[in-house]
């Protein structure tokens, strides 16, 4: 166990720490995989993955970045829900605590746990989520005002046990009632409209080995090939506008002590000099990241034919579910080593959000 790194300044991080399971440690045998060193991990505190239809996944392939880069196929999304079984994957083990949410129509009348009139009414809400895109017909303005749960309820009479599952497509870190159904809908017709736009069965992807900062280090790269220059080990002091109607209005103060004009600025709230002063209240999180001496192979099955075999994969924990129906769900992101973080026979997971 390693001391709590309290971290000061103007970072958005703190008390950070790293440990190692002790029970974990008793029981390990010499044939286990036991930690490399450190440079064979890549943790990061910012769980992300990119959906095939966002925009910057455009952006990377009309820059023509994405040559440099590698990206794996994010898989299935699986709910924690204890007393329902997925039939239709028999590897989770007797006491099955998880199933895979069904995020296309033939995930739906695959799936054994819903009943068939509860697949009729998930088949009627998905036609009304993705029929504006399919038709190409103007979108009919809707109230969707009100709590995701009563829309879901009111408007498609979707059964109760449904309500978690489609709300994990969302990716909301709200609860049921927290979540308007004006954040909820797009966001699950952006996540079923994905699926098969890059390749069949998955909708969105990681970029191997570095997650974010690989992109970031691509976009750099091409930023200089491009005539970019960078000033390292500095900070951002203070920015003034400049006269009006000039090129670059802005004027922006480096510690260093050199001075640049430019058009904009863009940078994390904790870049911002000026961030003392804003009002705006703040709300702390806790994440963790996992390393596991397990490869979880039942977590990342091709459920299509001629699909890639996933290398990442979502886990939903409602609040509900964890003994609080109030409480915000809690999301698990797991990678197989085949995204390059983690050594083989070892996989990695990032918890996100817990609300503090």
């Amino acid at each position: 166990m390693l001391p709590t790194i309290a971290v000061s300044g103007s970072s958005p991080f703190k008390d950070a720490s790293i440990f190692t399971s002790q029970q974990s440690q008793d029981t390990q045998d010499d044939s286990s995989p036991k930690l490399s060193s450190s440079r064979s991990y890549t943790l990061s505190l910012s769980p992300h993955f990119l959906y095939t239809r966002s925009k910057l996944i455009s952006s990377l392939i009309s820059s023509k970045v994405f040559r440099q880069l590698e990206f794996m196929a994010v898989g299935s999304w699986w709910i924690y829900a204890p007393g329902q079984a997925d039939s239709d994957n028999g590897e989770l083990g007797a006491e099955k605590v998880l199933y895979r949410v069904p995020g296309n129509r033939e995930d739906v009348f695959a799936a054994n746990h819903i009943s068939m009139k509860s697949k009729r009414t998930l088949m009627r809400l998905l036609r009304h989520i993705t029929k504006p895109k399919e038709d190409e017909a103007p979108v009919v303005d809707e109230d969707l005002s009100m709590p995701f749960q009563e829309y879901l309820a009111s408007k498609f009479s979707v059964p109760e046990e449904l309500h978690n599952p489609l709300l994990s497509l969302s990716l909301s870190q709200l609860s049921q009632k927290g979540t308007s159904a004006g954040y909820a809908i797009p966001r699950i017709e952006r996540h079923l409209t994905s699926i098969g736009a890059l390749g069949p069965g998955f909708g969105a992807v990681v970029a191997k080995y570095g997650g974010g900062a690989e992109i970031l280090q691509v976009a750099c790269r091409a930023s200089a090939v491009g005539g970019g220059v960078y000033a390292l080990d500095t900070r951002l002091g203070e920015v003034h506008h400049c006269q009006e109607g000039g090129e670059y209005p802005l004027q922006a103060q480096l510690l260093s002590g050199e001075s640049l004009q430019t058009k904009f600025v863009f940078g994390a709230m904790a870049d911002d000099p000026h961030q003392a002063n804003y009002s705006k209240p703040h709300i702390e999180v806790a994440r963790s990241v996992t390393v596991a001496s397990a490869t979880f192979p039942s977590l990342f099955p091709v459920t299509v034919e001629g699909a890639p075999m996933p290398a990442s994969t979502v886990l939903m924990f409602p609040g509900e579910a964890l003994g609080n129906p109030q409480s915000p769900p809690v999301y698990l992101q797991v990678h197989s080593s085949d995204t390059g973080e983690c050594p083989r026979q070892q996989s990695k997971s990032i918890t996100f959000p817990f609300f503090l």
